[in-house]
């Protein structure tokens, strides 16, 4: 793997992140070479978001919903943050909050040591948005690939 070669991103990917937003696809992690894969389906409003992963391992489904009186797993309040919740579910964990800044901004390295890559765009309205994204941290075993299916802003 070569981590120093550029990704050449479209010249008409969209600039601003967009205040209410939704996104679909699939989500697979791989920990320690132990795979898990759900789909999901996440909408965005600000910095709050509704999470829902759909056939995670023994889990089925699972609504997470972050908002300003905190982290909600199936309409409970949790004391955890997403991080800590989804390694403790399943293992592995992926930055959630980072996730508008790589769809819509194309941000390539991240904080706690992930390194974004985009092999792959679709065309949606016009306008190309990463459809295949993957993200490799450094100092752990994880690897988490997110195959997305429909990204829509959503006007208020």
């Amino acid at each position: 793997m070569t981590l120093n070669k550029p990704t050449i991103y479209p010249a008409n990917v969209i600039d601003i992140i967009p205040s209410v937003w939704q996104a679909k696809g699939r989500i697979g992690g791989v920990v320690d070479q132990k795979v898990q894969n759900s789909g999901f389906d996440i909408t965005f409003k600000g910095q709050f978001y509704k999470l829902t992963l759909n056939a995670v391992l023994g889990l089925g489904e699972v609504v997470i919903e972050s908002n300003s009186k905190g982290l909600w797993v199936d309409k409970k309040l949790i004391s955890t943050n997403f991080k800590q919740w989804m390694i403790g579910e399943v293992g592995w964990y992926f930055p959630i909050l980072e996730l508008p800044k790589i769809i819509f901004k194309n941000k390539k390295s991240i904080q706690d040591n992930w390194v974004i890559k985009v092999t792959r765009y679709q065309q949606i309205n016009n306008i190309k948005y990463p459809k295949l994204i993957r993200l490799n941290h450094l100092k752990k075993p994880i690897k988490i690939k997110l195959m997305l299916t429909d990204i829509k802003p959503i006007k208020k």
